[in-house]
């Protein structure tokens, strides 16, 4: 009976804990991730190239910088990440079409020689990400890597260039 009552408290325990993140699981390397949406595709790997729309943040939700405002993706590829709790850890565990949360310590980021800014509050670091076209590196040789990227480039700089007389036409009126 006892060990039936210690089980159930440390359950409950461990739970309370749990949900202290909201709803976030963790990382060996201490970065809590949230995945809103997923696509079952195949996950994003090291080498892989990347074009995602982000929302920077502190944890007390001021808004360091978003591609939104922009109205252009990040595009990047994607490398080995540099330690459990960098950015690109939590690439590889999205895939193209996923959406995430995801809070990165802010003392792994700010390490010295980079402080952290007197202006920056909060504990972590958060990004809202939502990936919108994996081109994936596999067997390709570099050359036809390059060009498939290239060519989605392209394609989505024809597509904004579309939409950028609708907004001027928006803005004027």
């Amino acid at each position: 009976m006892k060990k039936q009552f210690m089980f159930l408290a440390l359950a409950s325990v461990g739970i309370g804990l749990a949900s202290c993140n909201g709803g976030f699981k963790q990382t060996q390397g201490g970065l809590l991730y949230d995945i809103h949406t997923t696509k079952n595709n195949p996950t994003i790997q090291t080498g892989d190239y990347v074009f995602m729309n982000l929302v920077a943040k502190t944890d007390g939700d001021s808004v360091l910088f978003s591609t939104y405002d922009s109205g252009q993706p990040i595009h990047l590829p994607v490398q080995k990440p540099q330690s459990k709790s960098d950015i690109f850890a939590a690439l590889n565990l999205l895939a193209e079409g996923d959406s995430a949360t995801i809070k990165i310590p802010a003392d792994s980021v700010f390490k010295k020689p980079q402080q952290r800014p007197p202006s920056f509050k909060g504990n972590f670091l958060v990004y809202d990400i939502k990936i919108e076209k994996v081109i994936a590196k596999g067997k390709l040789s570099q050359q036809i890597f390059e060009d498939r990227v290239n060519a989605y480039g392209k394609e989505m700089m024809a597509g904004m260039q579309k939409q950028e007389a609708a907004k001027i036409k928006n803005y004027i009126a």
